[in-house]
């Protein structure tokens, strides 16, 4: 009887450890969210885990995704860079559920690129800029993609975001507010024309038209006076020799 009992006391204590054993390993064998930090090989990283990924904002417009560890990925990761606009009167306290002025929120632009296994993760990403006319929340997360944000956010989807609020000063096209516009080139007023100075052309000088018969007569009178000068001379002549 009593080896009966030692025999059922050990075999309920092979049972206990084995079922102590499969709770454990199962914890860590069948998480699957994205805020797990159990890694699955050393070797690599799971980018799909958020812990194992540090996103750096490089200005308004640009950001780095790295893996955290200094490991290389161990697969392909999608990610999601949205643009999103937020309440007119949010009060600039951030996102959370109480927050009521810090949504809803509407998407105005996406982007998606990969993170590619074997690569420390991404180099310097262009991505789209907060319109500085509107308060705008920007954030990178897992798919799929969102097109609203109610109180929840993006859940198990999130990896980091940065809240712009409205900027009057930046609030112009060209820098978030609106489309940019072309400035007009001036049009180069024509040079009028310089008038040309008329030239006068002198008219001719223009004779008297006196006609051959005119000379003639004239001529004729001179002759007449001559002979007549040297007919009275003669005539005096021998009036005087008499």
């Amino acid at each position: 009887m009593i080896t009966t009992i030692k025999s059922t006391a050990i075999i309920v204590a092979a049972f206990s450890t084995m079922a102590v054993g499969a709770l454990f390993t199962g914890s860590s064998a069948f998480a699957t969210d994205h805020t797990s930090t159990t890694p699955t090989n050393p070797a690599c990283v799971d980018g799909s885990i958020a812990s194992n990924l540090k996103v750096e904002w490089k200005g308004d417009s640009q950001i780095t995704v790295t893996t955290q560890s200094g490991l290389k990925l161990c697969n392909d990761v999608e990610l999601y860079y949205s643009t999103y606009r937020m309440p007119d009167n949010y009060d600039g306290n951030g996102f959370s559920a109480a927050n009521k002025t810090s949504y809803p929120q509407t998407v105005t632009q996406i982007y998606k690129f990969t993170l590619a296994a074997g690569t420390y993760g991404s180099g310097l990403k262009n991505v789209p800029a907060p319109d500085y006319c509107s308060n705008t929340q920007v954030d990178l997360y897992y798919g799929p993609e969102k097109t609203t944000i109610d109180q929840n956010g993006h859940g198990s989807q999130f990896i980091a975001g940065e809240i712009f609020t409205r900027d009057t000063t930046k609030c112009q096209p060209g820098m978030g507010g609106g489309t940019p516009t072309t400035p007009e080139t001036p049009s180069v007023p024509e040079t009028p024309a310089t008038p040309s100075t008329p030239v006068t052309t002198p008219a001719p000088m223009v004779l008297p038209n006196t006609g051959n018969d005119a000379s003639q007569n004239v001529l004729s009178a001179l002759l007449s006076l001559t002979f007549g000068g040297a007919s009275l001379m003669a005539l005096g002549i021998r009036a005087l020799r008499q």
